[in-house]
């Protein structure tokens, strides 16, 4: 991302190509921030976590997602103000609402919300909490008071609430005639704001437009009546395309199963090498938080501690260079008529019902993890759009709540799924533990829900390198046989098929590749 000068003020223009106009406008002020250590470690930090290994494509950063957010903010209260010169909104006002857009993901930590979800309430001590949005305002504090950046402490407390959405640092009394400005960064009246607007584009551009993503028709399109930024009803599908959008996505990409088993092998990690790292004390620390980032991973691997958990946190990484990930076993769909009262599964719940002496094996609560997904508009089993004001004519003076056309008749789903957890060191020993978890996880449903289906995905245990050897023996045996006609050619070619399977087994435990599940990957020693 390229940055030129912008005339004398201070400011930089830079390159973005998910923004209208391909440009993003900063200010002085702004840019003072950006080029701080702390601000540039968000250029260390993934949006989208380990995603990168179901799309390659979203190697994307917080840090050009901190970039568009910010040139969005300011972008929408200027077209306010020349829409509503009422409104009296000042320049200052403006550099907040883009300064907040700028900083309001400084606290996220390596691989995205999973450090948070995941890993921190294991850190916590009982009784302490800890919020990635309340370490974006200690991390701007800091930044602040080192590097001098010309806010005020009343405009630093200011940015700090519009970061939270919320009154926290100011009185509701600081902000008469300006109540609109927390409809910008951090929406919690209906969740859509301009840090939703720039990931949905960004991600969705990242992992091959997979769904809608162009929302200019809003900008175009809305004004503030009561404090609330409301939108013309003539687009208020766009609005509904918002949530829709952002749905998908979850479902399709932030919720991929193996973008989960992926983010739940380094979370593991990670909290395996937690004391020899001090990730614990750093989440108090905003010196030693602005440390962390997605290599932390490598830090893991050079580790030369002999620690059980160190050696162990390095195996798990070790797998995960080879592909050898947890695997997702089954899911079920939770029925509409269950979502709002079901109660969360544990892995205690799935296990009461295996029968080891039928598997064969005895599966233990850290063999598996099970995952209760929920997914939602935002507005958790309700329409956002109910609480989304809408105008008319621009002289409406009160907002209007519609009723959106095709809006869709349920706003939130529900799914339980079980992934194998356990590092198995040979495909049939995988497959073994996989039908002990398949077979637990089905007779559980049956009786938490019954005539619901168990998805569960009938997918090979080898590796990608270990099936391609498969594929290479049996294509080799099939022309061999080529010469043979209609129904003989395709008889000898099951025969062959099977003995090419034969001989692949046979091969991986003769012999078996760094990258073969047939054996433990071989292990390689770090040059450093």
């Amino acid at each position: 991302m390229a940055s030129y000068g912008h005339g004398n003020s201070g400011g930089k223009v830079f390159r973005d190509n998910c923004v209208a106009g391909d440009y993003v406008k900063l200010s002085s002020v702004a840019v003072s921030i950006i080029d701080t250590p702390i601000f540039q470690r968000l250029r260390y930090l993934k949006q989208l976590g380990m995603t990168e290994f179901v799309y390659p494509g979203a190697t994307h950063t917080r840090f050009a997602h901190s970039l568009g957010v910010a040139h969005r903010a300011r972008e929408l209260g200027a077209r306010l103000r020349e829409r509503q010169p009422e409104l009296a909104a000042s320049d200052r006002d403006l550099l907040l609402l883009e300064v907040a857009g700028l900083c309001h993901d400084l606290g996220h930590g390596p691989f995205s919300h999973a450090f948070e979800t995941e890993l921190v309430p294991k850190l916590l001590k009982e009784g302490e909490q800890w919020e990635h949005e309340r370490m974006s305002c200690r991390l701007l504090d800091h930044i602040v008071a080192t590097y001098r950046v010309d806010l005020s402490a009343e405009e630093l407390a200011r940015v700090k609430d519009l970061m939270l959405g919320e009154l926290n640092y100011t009185d509701k009394a600081d902000w008469a005639g300006r109540e609109w400005m927390f409809d910008v960064v951090a929406n919690k009246r209906n969740g859509l704001d301009v840090d939703k607007l720039d990931y949905l584009k960004r991600d969705n551009v990242a992992c091959g437009e997979l769904t809608t993503s162009e929302f200019s028709a809003l900008y175009e399109n809305m004004r503030v009546i009561r404090g609330e930024v409301c939108f013309r009803a003539s687009v208020r599908s766009a609005v509904q395309d918002v949530y829709a959008a952002r749905a998908k996505l979850h479902e399709w990409v932030y919720t991929h199963p193996v973008c989960k088993a992926v983010e739940y092998m380094c979370i593991d990690a990670m909290l395996l090498a937690a004391e020899e790292l001090g990730i614990a004390a750093a989440l108090h620390d905003p010196d030693r938080y602005a440390l962390l980032d997605d290599t932390i991973i490598r830090d893991i691997e050079r580790l030369t501690s002999k620690a059980p958990n160190v050696l162990r946190a390095q195996e798990l990484l070790r797998r995960l260079r080879h592909r050898d990930i947890y695997k997702i076993v089954a899911s079920v769909d939770v029925p509409q008529s269950r979502v709002l009262d079901f109660p969360k599964v544990t892995a205690a719940d799935v296990l009461a019902h295996q029968d080891s002496a039928a598997s064969g094996v005895l599966l233990q609560e850290d063999d598996v993890r099970i995952q209760s997904l929920r997914i939602d508009f935002t507005a958790q089993h309700r329409n956002p759009l109910e609480h989304v004001g809408m105008y008319i004519n621009d002289e409406d003076e009160e907002p209007h709540y519609l009723e959106v056309p095709f809006a869709p008749g349920f706003f939130v789903t529900r799914q339980v799924r079980i992934f194998l957890t356990r590092l198995c060191d040979t495909p049939q020993e995988k497959e073994r533990y996989q039908a002990a978890a398949r077979a637990a996880f089905t007779r559980w449903k049956q009786q938490a829900l019954p005539n619901v289906p168990v998805l569960s995905p009938q997918k090979s245990s080898l590796t990608a390198s270990a099936r391609k050897r498969r594929r290479t023996d049996s294509e080799h045996g099939a022309t061999g046989g080529s010469s043979s006609a209609g129904a003989t050619a395709a008889a000898g070619a099951a025969v062959v098929a099977t003995a090419a399977d034969s001989r692949a087994e046979a091969d991986d435990e003769a012999e078996p590749p760094a990258c073969s599940q047939s054996q433990p990957p071989a292990k390689k020693q770090l040059a450093l």
